[in-house]
């Protein structure tokens, strides 16, 4: 059996089904201490900004990105 099927099998989405709440309750960008740094980069520019995040969450701090 390869890794990813095992990984699929076992772990996979599993982690955010038993951590819903803690996922929902989460407030972006307030509990996120790497966004907060970024919120302080005087004369960030936001449009047309590119944002490469390279890690193993959900995504949330991408998507983030995409409703300021």
């Amino acid at each position: 059996m390869k890794q990813k099927e095992i990984f699929l099998q076992s772990e996979a989405d599993a982690w955010f089904v038993r951590n819903q709440e803690g996922v929902a309750a989460r407030k972006l960008p307030d509990n996120n201490p790497l966004l907060c740094e970024i919120l302080k980069i005087q004369g960030y520019v936001w449009e047309g900004m590119k944002v490469l995040e390279v890690g193993r969450r959900d995504g949330s701090r991408v998507a983030w990105f995409k409703i300021i």
